[in-house]
């Protein structure tokens, strides 16, 4: 789980800084958390679309602007 903590907080406080609503980035940091504890080491391999797809911007979200 190294690594899981720092990324939830670093997703939760982008998508605020995003203009997510704060439900919606409490969901994305939980789903990016999940995402680096259910893998190896602190920095797992990903790819950027799969790490995007879990962001509320990839939802739908009309207040996200979501850059690449």
């Amino acid at each position: 789980t190294v690594g899981a903590g720092d990324s939830f907080l670093a997703a939760f406080l982008v998508e605020l800084l995003r203009g997510a609503a704060p439900d919606a980035a409490l969901e994305a940091a939980c789903r990016l958390g999940a995402f680096v504890a259910g893998r190896p080491g602190a920095t797992p391999e990903h790819e950027v679309a799969t790490i995007a797809s879990l962001s509320p911007c990839a939802w739908g979200v009309d207040e996200c602007v979501l850059e690449l």
